[in-house]
């Protein structure tokens, strides 16, 4: 057979494949996410429950969402588990840099056998940006060809590939592309759209397999209205960026409802580009800082959780986790890599000058003051505002990678690792929200017993 006419056939097969994928995801996942039932759990009996897992950790069971109500399959009874997460990881496992068009194009098939439907169309649109002509990917996602010209679909708009360009590079028409957690709005160019859903979905599959277990994590924001959007801008001083915080314009995270995108959605992460850089500012720090909150506070079952009011709960520890696990992330974009910690530098050098302009170990009360600041002081246009941020940040990073574990009272610890588990734990997991003595009690003793081993550690580099 002529190598054409093979390669023609080739792709028209694998376009019926994906329809008939696309049509059996399609009548399992039902038109909304509460008729969501790519998970499933099996127990013991052999009995089916399928659903949307809420959690699975935990000494009570697996959670499932039906529809809108839950059914819990106790854990002495849980056989087996199957999560859209695992599946996502696979997929993710097996899409890597450096492929050829038609590699990309059988991905496009893999992501619809592992009922992954808003990959499988990310995946499409990333094989037409490699090969805009590729005739069955446009099929697949339903484009028209006019005057010889493919009609390009994103959203609401429809037109050939340059005047689509053109259009959404205004913040009023953005691009805003689906994943399977994520949203991400952008004018920044469709290139730079897919990347970062790609990227975002690595995270999360990461930050799951870190903290999953350890902090009884949901796997996903429980209202779909309230999906995880990041929105991305060009530049620091684009016109259209809203910093609701402060005056600083910098990337932030935001759950209050006075910034919502225009159905609502309070779930927020915003930041911008930096010219030459391979990712946006901050970005996987903000998004770290977002997959706390959606699958904790938004992700967990009603009456088990904190009061939320969409105002932050503990700001020092959340820019310093966002910070400790987002800095592990770079590489290529669209297939970021988890990366060994690297301190830095200039940071512990900026935290360790008190705020006159002295030395941190002449100051009192450190560590008491950090965890006490309201959330106002780490976003005010101040000349202590850096300041109280890179303490927060370098604070975390020593509880974290030291893991102090020091002697207070004869046989007695405080334990730095334990205290971040268990206040994250109570913070955001429990009705009662946090006390002032959360993390004493978490740590074992007093945080001021922390305070000269932390300054030592800062200033010893």
């Amino acid at each position: 057979m002529n190598p054409i006419v093979r390669t023609v056939f080739a792709s028209l097969l694998l376009l019926f494949v994906l329809g008939a994928e696309a049509l059996a995801s399609e009548r399992r996942r039902g038109p909304g996410r509460g008729d969501d039932e790519r998970d499933l759990v099996v127990d013991k009996q052999g009995n089916e429950v399928r659903g949307r897992v809420i959690r699975r950790y935990g000494d009570e069971g697996v959670l499932v969402l039906q529809g809108g109500s839950t059914k819990l399959v106790k854990k002495a009874d849980v056989a087996r588990v199957e999560t859209t997460r695992e599946r996502l990881a696979t997929f993710l496992a097996e899409r890597k840099a450096g492929l050829t068009v038609e590699q990309e194009w059988a991905l496009v098939a893999r992501a619809g056998a592992l009922q992954l439907p808003h990959l499988q169309r990310l995946q499409a649109l990333h094989v037409l940006l490699r090969d805009p002509d590729h005739e069955a990917a446009h099929a697949f996602l339903g484009h028209k060809r006019r005057n010889k010209r493919w009609r390009w679909v994103i959203g609401k708009h429809e037109a050939p590939k340059e005047e689509l360009d053109k259009l959404v590079s205004k913040w009023s028409d953005r691009a805003s592309l689906r994943s399977e957690h994520f949203v991400v709005e952008t004018s920044t160019g469709l290139r730079n759209a897919v990347n970062l859903a790609f990227d975002l979905e690595r995270l999360y599959v990461a930050w799951m397999a870190e903290f999953g277990e350890l902090f009884n994590l949901a796997e996903d924001v429980r209202d779909p209205l309230r999906v995880m959007t990041v929105l991305v801008y060009p530049a620091k001083y684009s016109e259209d960026f809203k910093d609701s915080l402060s005056a600083l314009r910098e990337p932030f995270y935001s759950a209050a409802t006075n910034l919502v995108t225009s159905t609502g959605n309070p779930n927020l992460a915003i930041t911008y580009y930096r010219e030459g850089d391979e990712f946006p500012v901050d970005f996987f720090d903000v998004a770290t800082q977002q997959l706390l909150y959606s699958t904790t506070v938004l992700g967990g079952v009603k009456g088990e959780l904190p009061p939320f009011d969409g105002q932050r709960m503990c700001h020092w520890i959340e820019l310093g986790l966002g910070y400790w696990f987002g800095r592990q992330f770079g590489g290529k974009a669209g297939y970021c890599e988890r990366q060994p910690f690297v301190t830095d530098f200039a940071l512990r050098k900026q935290a360790a000058i008190d705020a006159p302009g002295g030395n941190l170990a002449a100051a009192d009360n450190e560590v008491t003051n950090l965890i006490g600041l309201h959330m106002e002081l780490y976003h005010l246009p101040n000349k202590l505002t850096p300041l109280h941020r890179a303490k927060a940040r370098t604070f975390f990073e020593y509880l974290m990678t030291e893991r102090p574990r020091i002697e207070h009272k004869r046989g007695k610890f405080v334990d730095g690792f334990a205290g971040i588990v268990g206040y994250l734990r109570e913070a955001y997991h429990t009705p009662r929200s946090h006390s002032s003595s959360a993390f004493d009690n978490a740590l074992g003793g007093k945080v001021e017993v922390l305070e000269g081993p932390w300054k030592k550690w800062l200033l010893a580099k």
